[in-house]
């Protein structure tokens, strides 16, 4: 990885870019990078300190990426320990197709993971995503609340080992009913465009919840569970 890669600003196509410690080599060399475009993985996400040093990065902003990977290497650095900040920080544009979160550190999950985009409540920053995978977040406890992405095709969620239930919280934020059930009597339909699930190393998984006055997964196709020993009721 050269040094300074940001003083490229008409840059479009960067695969890979490794944080590290030192200056030319932190995140904030992608601010500048307003071009890039295709599918993009960040490694290193430990070497951020802090959520004002993520959002130099202006994640938001690259509308022509389609595919991200926010990875952390899997052990916190000392002066190092703000993951949740780092990555709310780290907002991906609202046209992003592919999102892949691994090694999270954080016990909860950004906020823009659920959030809306206008004020009706039907549409949500993650509208147009089409496969999402979160894996090795260990210290989470929860699933973020998913059942209203539209479009999401694939769904694919392991080594999260604090996660007891698969409750209605992975289905939906209660907060959400009233503005997405369009006049009273229509029903909600949750995952409605799902089509493969895998659930995988899950050690700690215990129950996956029904949930009642809903249509759940009407387009799923596939359902992997793997490695879920401790797995009773689904």
């Amino acid at each position: 990885m050269p040094r300074n890669i940001g003083r490229l600003t008409s840059l479009q196509t960067l695969s890979l870019f490794a944080v590290g410690k030192e200056k030319g080599y932190q995140i904030e060399e992608l601010g500048c990078l307003s071009q890039l475009g295709g599918a993009l993985r960040i490694c290193n996400l430990e070497f951020v300190k802090s959520k004002s040093e993520a959002t130099k990065a202006n994640m938001e902003q690259k509308t022509k990426l389609y595919e991200l990977v926010l990875q952390w290497g899997g052990k916190k650095e000392e002066g190092y320990n703000s993951s949740e900040g780092v990555l709310e920080g780290l907002q991906p544009p609202s046209n992003l197709k592919k999102l892949s979160i691994g090694g999270y550190m954080g016990e909860k999950f950004p906020s823009w993971m659920e959030k809306g985009v206008n004020l009706s409540g039907d549409a949500f920053l993650l509208n147009n995503l089409l496969e999402l995978e979160l894996y090795g977040c260990v210290e989470c406890m929860d699933i973020p609340s998913l059942g209203f992405l539209p479009n999401l095709q694939v769904l694919s969620i392991g080594s999260m080992a604090k996660v007891k239930c698969m409750g209605s919280k992975f289905y939906l934020n209660r907060s959400n009913i009233a503005s997405s059930s369009h006049g009273g009597g229509d029903t909600i339909t949750l995952f409605p465009a799902l089509k493969n699930l895998s659930i995988i190393n899950m050690g700690s998984l215990e129950e996956w919840a029904e949930i009642e006055g809903v249509i759940v997964f009407p387009c799923l196709e596939k359902l992997e569970i793997w490695r879920c020993h401790k797995l009773k009721t689904w």
